[in-house]
C-alpha cells in the first residue's frame, strides 16, 4: 500500500516481482519458503499446479526435464526408477517392467531395450536371462519352441538340425 513502512514476505510457493504483489510460482517451478523466489524443478520432479512449495518425485517408469510440469511415461523397452530423471534401456536378457528389469526365464532370450521376452525356436535353446539363443551341438535336439536345453538323441538315431533325430 501507498505510505508502508515495511515490507510483507511473500509465502512459500510465491514470490514477489514487482514490489506489489505475490505471484504464484507458475508450473514446474516451487518456492520452498517464505520470501524466496520460484526456481525450477530439477529433473525426475514435477510440479503440476502453479503455486507448489514443492516438486514432486516421478514414479517409477517416468521420467521429467528440469522444469516440467508433468513426468512422461518412458518408452517401451527402458525403464527409470523415477526420481532419478532419465529412462535407460535394459541389457541383453531381461526386459523392462515398470521401473525395474527383469531377467527373461529359460527357453526365452531379449535383445537389449526389450519389452517382452521371446521364445526360442525348435534346434535352439537358452538358460535365463539370455540375450540370445543358442543352437544344439551335433548329436541333440531341441524338438519344442521355447527349449532350456538339448536333448540327447536315442541309440540309432543321430540329430543333424537340432531339431529331430533321424535314423542312421
Amino acid at each position: 500500500v501507498d505510505g508502508a513502512s515495511t515490507c510483507n514476505l511473500c509465502p512459500a510457493g510465491r514470490e514477489g516481482l514487482n514490489g506489489q504483489s505475490c505471484s504464484p510460482c507458475r508450473s514446474g517451478f516451487f518456492s520452498p519458503s517464505i520470501n524466496s523466489s520460484c526456481m525450477k524443478c530439477p529433473a525426475g520432479f514435477k510440479a503440476p499446479k502453479t503455486g507448489s512449495s514443492a516438486c514432486e518425485p516421478c514414479p517409477g517408469g517416468f521420467y521429467s526435464e528440469e522444469g516440467a510440469p508433468t513426468c512422461i511415461q518412458c518408452p517401451v523397452g527402458k525403464i527409470s526408477s523415477g526420481a532419478g530423471g532419465k529412462c535407460r534401456q535394459c541389457d541383453a536378457g531381461s526386459f523392462a517392467k515398470d521401473s525395474t528389469c527383469e531377467l527373461c526365464p529359460s527357453g526365452t532370450f531379449a535383445p537389449p531395450g526389450s519389452s517382452v521376452c521371446q521364445e526360442c525356436l525348435r534346434g535352439t535353446y537358452s538358460l535365463g536371462g539370455s540375450g540370445s539363443c543358442l543352437h544344439c551341438r551335433a548329436g541333440t535336439v531341441s524338438m519344442v519352441d521355447g527349449a532350456s536345453t538339448c536333448n540327447l538323441c536315442p541309440a540309432g538315431r543321430e540329430g543333424l538340425n537340432g531339431q529331430s533325430c533321424s535314423p542312421c
